[in-house]
């Protein structure tokens, strides 16, 4: 479970049965990924065949939120739920918008710019799987394309817009990448 307690969001876990219901991971276990900040668990996934949890933070300054834009640190960590041992697995700025593999053993970061791959347990790292040009919201946030994993595990695909997705010869590129880091491109679509 993950929910606003108090203003801040946190992790809680609990039993199927609605028993021990406990804190996992707030605010007071995350440094702040920005001055003047509390870090807080955003969105999680559960890494298959274990009790762990791969998450990541979003920040509120201490302040108040001070406008649009994207509150997010771009990190990745893990927590065991049974223990509670926490572990950051990439830093502040280093991840995107992750996808853990059906079968547990990789994670798939989007970037605005580009597809990272690394194993569960961070040893093995594919950087720029495939990189593309930044994606235009207008907006003040960036777009990072939604990956999707192949039920083996072997391979995620991914659509890449054009860079102008409202300009009269906007596309979409389709990418296959495999776990080993190598990308086919598997067709460029108009419209």
């Amino acid at each position: 479970v993950a929910g606003p307690f108090d203003g801040i969001p946190q992790l809680w876990v609990v039993n199927g049965d609605g028993s021990n219901a406990h804190n996992l991971v707030g605010p007071e276990q995350l440094p702040p990924g920005q001055p003047d900040s509390v870090s807080w668990p955003r969105a999680i996934q559960w890494q298959a065949g274990t009790h762990n949890i791969f998450f990541d933070t979003g920040w509120t300054p201490t302040g108040g939120a001070g406008g649009p834009g994207e509150y997010i640190n771009s990190d990745l960590w893990q927590v065991n739920a049974d223990s509670g041992d926490l572990n950051q697995i990439l830093t502040p700025g280093t991840a995107g918008v992750f996808s853990v593999s059906p079968d547990g053993n990789w994670v798939a970061l989007s970037q605005p710019d580009s597809i990272d791959l690394i194993s569960a347990d961070g040893a093995t790292q594919h950087q720029d799987a495939i990189t593309f040009p930044g994606i235009s919201t207008y907006s003040e946030y960036a777009y990072k394309p939604p990956v999707t994993w192949s039920a083996d595990s072997a391979f995620l695909t991914v659509a890449v817009p054009s860079a102008d997705p409202l300009a009269a010869d906007s596309s979409a590129t389709l990418y296959r990448i495999g776990v080993d880091g190598s990308a086919q491109k598997l067709g460029t679509f108009a419209g």
